[in-house]
């Protein structure tokens, strides 16, 4: 379908040469042309589907209302320069019968290119990233559809509402869902298509993949119907509530110029204010609400796309001015659409609790959803997982879990690829009904379509979210279904970190860009060492250094340091590339005047071979890739040092951190042994003492060889034995994990269970 998409361009390409003569500094009429060059063509491929039925042509279209007047006034005006290329070429692509849908998102991946003096096309996603225009492959859609009318609910309402039914996507693009739907009803309900087409409701931004869907719809309907089907569907962008219906012409223009949070590209919510509907599905968007300065110049201005630094392209956009004033003006306006895109900014009658921090489409999406379904409706959407695991969706998910509506919960991994997108990627299918629900199915770890269907399920409520994560009230990121039932079990009888050590003083200190003004790449008098992430492992506080290293290699963008090597059987401190200012962190020190500090690495990840990398540091200068806490009890601080670093804890962190930030708020939230726990007996390798005993003698033992912390170990001193000297230090961890685990007081199955989540081990 790519080499299709990229044949059609590639026959228009010489039309736009043609139209401008070359001359492309009228950037903005240029794109508006391009669009309607493509949108022209998929109509006429449209008209030939539809022809199949019943006679169709432009006019029909437009008197549909899924073409604009534009377009066909365009056709007439270049009519001496197309003679019959689009036409032919149309003939050419509906003799392949493609899927239409697929079509268009492969057109959205190929970018027109324009300089003032030349234009050509390439392979690119910043278009499609604009629109969110990921297909949602049909099995996904056919699971989803069918799980989501498969529920009581749903159940209900298709026996209640009977040829009055309304099923909607807000975002409906190729509508999928509409056909899994319809073959759904077909199956299941015994309503034949032609019944089933006026069922169906949509909104999207895209014109041409707005009219792909219409098409496809009517082409099952009777033609008698195909005026009331078109009516169902409303061209704009539902997150923007605007007080006029602007037309099709004028949003199809928008849509052209990438302007698809223009106030005029809104929905007039007053004009359908007694719209609900009883069923509502899709996949919205996953995008950020922000404009992407450097994706969208790649196309125009790749040197300004090019400049790294924020203030270089600011300076380089402003003379666009003088140099291309087309291009300012474009860019000023779209820059601008992007500014009531903000949580301070941000004015919706249906969207209140989604607005926090950054917005994300698929968050606003998911409470418009909700908001716009009937009072015995359900919504069934595909989401980012975030939207439930993320402290910045917070206000949503907690309105969710106030109003008890949710229903049922996937998680699903993108491991084998049912999105053409990062592997890594986690997403989730949410249901959600006006009728509260007492509790939800919840199922995690599927990786493909069929698994929802087919998945265990486990009942949960929101006690037990709020046992797992009392301080945001979010999921924990869990990779399999068994997880969370370990969690509950956990949380129900283990305390918090935080009530656990409440006197912790916790903080992020040198910020590398906040600080800038203050840092220094030289070490002088005045200025003292930054400690990085990268300088510290598991109980290494000497683990990497830049020394020996280029300036080009120390200060590039992702820079790696090098493994610190041993010099007669002890490292060398690390050598740091960053410096901190005294004065300024002689202000920290008031605040933190411990002499030594509890040190992890900020920056990691659950799929990492170990996530929590902490060690103690005598108090110094750490930047933001390092996050640290200080207590006056130094054995607690030593007994935290093998928490983090053991392997229960370690596999908490795992389930409960949202994103590859391990802040305090995750910390406070992990379950942890209490205090009186570590006093209870064990004998282990002929050595009976306290867990406290066995645990601060191999702490001991991994830290004796550091002399920056020889102070700090005065404190045990007296509750520790000898280890055999001949142990090694991954079998030393490897103790402490299993004195952790018996202090978790894990039965031997499940501590098996925990060891097997990590590969490495």
């Amino acid at each position: 379908m790519n080499s299709l998409a990229f044949h059609i361009t590639s026959e228009l390409l010489p039309l736009i040469r043609t139209i401008f003569s070359n001359k492309y500094s009228d950037i903005m009429s240029v794109k508006i042309v391009w669009h309607n060059l493509i949108f022209l063509t998929i109509s006429k491929v449209n008209c030939l589907f539809l022809s199949e039925k019943h006679a169709t042509n432009i006019s029909d279209l437009v008197s549909l209302g899924i073409m604009p007047e534009s377009i066909r006034q365009f056709e007439k005006d270049y009519a001496t320069l197309l003679g019959t290329q689009i036409d032919d070429l149309a003939n050419a692509i509906y003799q392949q019968k493609p899927n239409l849908s697929i079509l268009r998102e492969c057109i959205l991946s190929v970018e027109l290119c324009i300089s003032q003096m030349e234009v050509n096309i390439k392979e690119g996603k910043t278009s499609r990233d604009t629109t969110g225009a990921y297909y949602t492959p049909y099995q996904l859609a056919e699971s989803v559809v069918h799980k989501a009318l498969s529920t009581k609910q749903s159940k209900s309402l298709l026996a209640q509402k009977g040829r009055t039914l309304r099923i909607a996507d807000l975002s409906c693009g190729g509508g999928e869902f509409f056909w899994a739907a319809q073959q759904y009803l077909e199956k299941e309900c015994c309503i034949d298509p032609e019944v089933s087409a006026l069922f169906f409701w949509g909104m999207d931004v895209d014109p041409i993949a707005l009219q792909i869907t219409i098409c496809r719809l009517l082409k099952t309907s009777n033609v008698a119907d195909w005026k009331e089907i078109a009516g169902h569907f409303l061209l704009g962008n539902p997150l923007i509530s605007s007080n006029t219906q602007e037309s099709l012409d004028c949003k199809n223009e928008l849509f052209a110029l990438n302007r698809i949070y223009a106030s005029k590209m809104g929905v007039n919510y007053s004009s359908i204010e007694e719209l609900r509907f009883d069923i509502i599905l899709g996949n919205p968007p996953w995008e950020k609400t922000r404009f992407e300065e450097r994706k969208f110049f790649s196309c125009y201005e790749p040197q300004i796309s090019k400049l790294a630094k924020k203030d270089d392209r600011e300076q380089a956009v402003k003379e666009l001015h003088y140099t291309w004033p087309e291009l300012s003006k474009w860019v000023t306006e779209i820059s601008g659409d992007y500014k009531v895109m903000c949580s301070k900014a941000y004015k919706h009658p249906f969207i209140k609790h989604a607005v926090s921090g950054e917005l994300n489409t698929y968050v606003l999406f998911t409470e418009l959803a909700y908001s716009l379904i009937s009072e015995t409706g359900v919504c069934s959407l595909i989401v980012k997982s975030t939207l439930v695991t993320a402290p910045a969706h917070k206000g949503l998910w907690s309105y969710f879990l106030r109003e008890k509506a949710l229903v049922t919960l996937y998680f699903f991994e993108n491991k084998n690829k049912i999105f053409n997108i990062d592997s890594r990627e986690r997403f989730a299918v949410i249901t959600m009904s006006k009728i509260k629900q007492a509790s939800f199915a919840f199922s995690a770890g599927m990786l493909a379509p069929s698994d929802i269907c087919t998945c265990s399920e486990v009942i949960v409520n929101e006690s037990d979210v709020v046992a797992i994560n009392p301080f945001t009230k979010m999921l924990p990121n869990v990779s399999c279904t068994e997880d969370l039932k370990v969690l509950v079990e956990i949380h129900n009888r283990l305390p918090l970190f935080q009530e656990v050590y409440p006197e912790c003083h916790f903080g992020r200190l040198i910020h590398l860009t906040a600080h800038a003004k203050q840092i220094d790449t030289v070490q002088k008098d005045g200025n003292i060492p930054i400690y990085e992430g990268k300088f510290i492992e598991q109980y290494d506080g000497r683990y990497s250094t830049f020394s020996g290293m280029s300036d080009s290699k120390k200060y590039a963008a992702k820079a790696t340091a090098t493994k610190n090597v041993e010099i007669d059987g002890i490292k060398p401190l690390p050598e740091s590339r960053f410096f901190v200012e005294r004065n300024l962190w002689d202000k920290y020190t008031a605040q933190y005047n411990e002499a030594y500090s509890l040190c992890w690495r900020s920056l990691t990840s659950p799929t990492n071979a170990r996530t929590t990398i902490a060690m103690i540091l005598p108090s110094c200068p750490t930047c933001q890739s390092i996050q640290m806490l200080q207590t006056d009890n130094m054995q607690d601080l030593l007994m935290m040092l093998a928490l983090f670093n053991s392997l229960p804890f370690d596999y908490f962190v795992r389930l409960k951190m949202p994103g590859i930030d391990l802040t305090q708020s995750v910390i406070k939230q992990i379950p942890v042994p209490s205090k009186a726990s570590y006093d209870q007996q064990l004998c282990f390798n002929k050595k009976t003492c306290t867990l406290k005993n066995h645990i601060f003698s191999c702490v001991y033992y991994l830290l004796k060889n550091e002399d920056r912390l020889e102070g700090l170990l005065k404190n045990i001193e007296n509750e520790v034995y000898d280890l055999d000297a001949d142990l090694t230090f991954i079998e030393v961890r490897k103790m402490l994990d299993t004195f952790f685990a018996k202090a978790y007081n894990l039965s031997e199955q499940t501590y098996s269970e925990i060891q097997s989540t990590f590969p490495k081990y």
